[in-house]
Order: structure tokens, then C-alpha cells, then sequence
């Protein structure tokens, strides 16, 4: 363990040092974009809910009035 580290070493070290740290800032930025993408999907997927709810309470309307002539 007493060794020191020579140029090559240190070089390496460094490159595979740089690669970690890329992997772990695409890893977070991707992440963060799911979560985004994710949360747009559910807020538009509840408003289309909401639409169909809102067009079967006039439809289940429409039919209790013909229903009561």
C-alpha cells in the first residue's frame, strides 16, 4: 500500500474519475426529466378523467329528461 502512483496510474484514475461523475449527472438529469415527463402525463391523464366525467353527468342528464317525457 505504500506504493505511489505513477503517471499512467494517475491518468487512469482521473479518465475513469471523469466517466463516474458524467454517469452520475446524466443519471440525475435523466432522472429529473422522467419525473417531469411523469408528472405532466398524470396532470394531463386527470384532466382528460375529469372531461369524461364531466360529459357522462350531461349524458346520464340528457337521459333522465327524455326518460321523465
Amino acid at each position: 500500500m505504500g506504493e505511489r502512483f505513477n503517471g499512467k496510474t494517475a491518468e487512469y484514475a482521473r479518465y475513469v474519475f471523469g466517466l463516474l461523475l458524467a454517469a452520475l449527472i446524466a443519471y440525475f438529469t435523466t432522472l429529473s426529466t422522467l419525473n417531469q415527463a411523469v408528472t405532466e402525463v398524470r396532470e394531463r391523464e386527470n384532466s382528460h378523467f375529469s372531461e369524461v366525467l364531466r360529459r357522462l353527468d350531461v349524458l346520464q342528464a340528457d337521459i333522465r329528461e327524455l326518460r321523465d317525457r
